[in-house]
């Protein structure tokens, strides 16, 4: 089954690695939102294989600007599905 861990670590300073389990080959969207609903920054966007995969966010946005400290979303979309977790970024 599809499954998104938790961030870790949470929270986080630097940079946070976000694992995923896909149960098949298909295409992912992985992205980073704030508490508005806003995607702040994709971290995968494309066809990934079947199996754990892991990205890593450093705290920037799409720009390469630092965002600033709070709670973020991490939200991973796969052939209809939804997963969510939350990541506290501190500076």
């Amino acid at each position: 089954p599809l499954y998104l861990e938790a961030p870790q670590p949470n929270p986080f300073g630097s940079s946070a690695a976000i694992g995923y389990t896909l149960p098949g080959t298909g295409r992912v969207h992985l992205a980073i939102y704030d508490v508005t609903g806003r995607e702040r920054m994709v971290l995968v966007e494309g066809v990934q294989p079947v199996g754990r995969q892991v990205a890593t966010w450093d705290g920037r946005d799409a720009r390469g600007t630092a965002l600033p400290a709070g709670v973020y979303f991490v939200r991973l979309v796969f052939d209809g599905h939804v997963e969510a977790q939350k990541v506290v970024l501190t500076r």
